[in-house]
C-alpha cells in the first residue's frame, strides 16, 4: 500500500509526505508528469477480508482525486525472478478482474473528462499516417504519451499530408481515448 511506496521512494525522515496527495505533489514539485510505479492494490493473505474491499475503494477515491491523465493496470500475478513469486496468491481470478474492472472503468470515466476538455479548442498536431478505412489522418500531440498505445487524433484534412507535417487543427469530437478534429 502507500507506506510501502513511501518508504520506496522516500527517506523515512521525509515527514513532509504524509498522503497519497502530498506524494503526488512532491513528485510534481520536481517536474515529474508521470508517476511511474505503482499503488499496488494487492492483499496476499486477505481474501475474504472486507479490508480487500476498503483498498479497491481507496485507490479508486484517490484516482478520483489524482485524475491520472493516463493510467495503465493489469491483474497481480506472479512472476518468475520476482519477490511476488514469493506471495500467496489468494484473490481469486475474478476477483482480480472484478478490482481490474473497476479501476479501468473509473480511468475510463477520467479520460472521457479529460479529453472532453479539448473539444472546440485549437491543437496543434503531428501527422503519423493515414487511416484507409475512415479516411483521417492520424495525428499525435503532446495531450498523448509517446507510445501510440494512449490514444490517437484522428484528422479530417483540408490538403494532402505526410508523415511529420505539423498542422493546426480544431476539436470537434472525442471519446474517452481519441479526439477527432478538422484542419483550421
Amino acid at each position: 500500500g502507500y507506506n510501502m511506496f513511501r518508504q520506496w521512494y522516500l527517506k523515512k525522515d521525509d515527514e513532509d509526505i504524509k498522503s497519497p496527495k502530498d506524494l503526488i505533489n512532491y513528485f510534481y514539485s520536481f517536474k515529474h508528469k508521470v508517476l511511474y510505479d505503482n499503488f499496488s492494490v494487492y492483499n496476499s493473505d486477505r481474501d475474504n477480508d472486507l479490508s480487500v474491499f476498503e483498498d479497491i475503494k481507496n485507490l479508486l477515491d484517490f484516482m478520483d482525486e489524482v485524475k491520472f491523465d493516463h493510467l495503465g493496470a493489469f491483474t497481480f500475478s506472479p512472476e518468475e525472478g520476482t519477490k511476488a513469486l514469493e506471495y500467496n496468491d489468494v484473490v481469486s481470478e475474478d476477483d482480480k478482474n472484478r478490482r481490474y474492472n473497476l479501476v479501468m472503468a473509473k480511468q475510463k470515466d477520467i479520460s472521457l473528462a479529460h479529453m472532453e476538455s479539448y473539444l472546440n479548442k485549437e491543437l496543434e498536431v503531428f501527422i503519423t499516417g493515414y487511416d484507409e478505412e475512415s479516411y483521417f489522418y492520424l495525428a499525435r500531440n503532446d495531450i498523448f504519451a509517446s507510445d501510440d498505445i494512449d490514444g490517437v487524433i484522428y484528422v479530417a484534412a483540408k490538403d494532402e499530408h505526410n508523415f511529420g507535417d505539423v498542422i493546426k487543427i480544431k476539436v470537434l469530437d472525442c471519446d474517452a481515448y481519441t479526439l477527432t478534429g478538422e484542419e483550421i
